[in-house]
């Protein structure tokens, strides 16, 4: 009867069988704070927050930007210690406050809440049940919806990317609705 959760983490843990046994079964923890995590999730954040905000009047909203920005810096000093947020800021890291304030500011001039007919929700967990294995285990899928809109009549979910490449206008344009 014990429910094992699987998502994409654990699923890509185990493309090196070691590191998702370490990671998955004996809960292994890196010691260093993962800058890219940090980095991912701060962003998200602060899009959750500038969507919200400004989802009131769908407005461009330079206070809603603001807001978003301080979302990404409590996260980020939550997840990461001061010396480790000092040297990114010293070497102009892909993952500092500063390039974070660049590529956000970026991302609200390239997607902005306008295009859309409404904002129906934004970082919304779900759960979606997928079946049974042989041996009786219920699978359920478990993510979180980055945004909810209506578009042009039908209802999507914008899925808002953080990764290891630069976040540039060459990496947005892949994203483009078609």
């Amino acid at each position: 009867s014990k429910i094992e959760i699987w998502d994409s983490t654990k699923f890509s843990s185990y493309a090196c069988e070691m590191r998702g046994h370490y990671a998955m079964e004996e809960h292994w923890q890196p010691k260093e704070p993962s800058e890219a995590l940090a980095f991912g999730i701060g962003f998200h954040k602060a899009v959750e927050v500038w969507t919200q905000t400004n989802a009131v009047s769908l407005d461009y909203n330079i206070a809603a930007i603001e807001q978003g920005k301080k979302a990404f810096l409590k996260v980020w000093e939550q997840e990461l210690p001061q010396e480790k947020r000092d040297s990114l800021e010293l070497l102009g890291d892909r993952r500092s406050y500063a390039n974070f304030c660049r590529l956000f500011e970026a991302f609200t001039r390239k997607f902005p809440l306008e295009m859309f007919d409404k904002i129906v929700a934004a970082e919304i967990p779900f759960e979606l049940y997928l079946g049974r294995t042989p041996a009786g285990h219920e699978i359920y899928w478990y993510g979180v919806l980055d945004r909810t809109v209506i578009w042009q009549g039908g209802l999507y979910y914008v899925d808002i990317k953080t990764s290891s490449y630069p976040l540039n206008d060459r990496f947005f344009s892949q994203f483009r609705l078609s």
